[in-house]
């Protein structure tokens, strides 16, 4: 904890433009602002070992997998009609020429 308030009082210091005589309002801004995010922070899970690491990924829920909403049968027939009327007529093929019988 002190490490983290210490490296935020360092980047107050630097964005203000490294004034002289104001490290204790730095500390006290940055040991604000950390308090204030560990209290809205969901809490973390620290791993020390990977058995540890397998016990909790065990114990993990599994991700939720959205599915696609399918589209109403009119909204279908809609889509159809309007790629339908989008789509340039197609082109007339070329008729060969009949042979002469001999």
């Amino acid at each position: 904890m002190e490490q983290r308030v210490r490296e935020r009082a360092y980047a107050i210091w630097v964005e203000e433009g490294c004034p002289d005589g104001q490290d204790g309002d730095h500390w006290l801004r940055a040991e604000s602002e950390i308090a204030a995010l560990l209290r809205t922070a969901p809490p973390t899970i620290e791993v020390d070992t990977e058995e540890t690491a397998v016990a909790v990924a065990e114990d993990a829920p599994a991700p939720v997998r959205k599915t696609r909403a399918r589209k109403a049968p009119a909204q279908t027939a809609r889509a159809e009609a309007g790629a339908a009327a989008a789509k340039p007529p197609a082109k007339p093929r070329a008729r060969r020429k009949a042979e002469p019988a001999t």
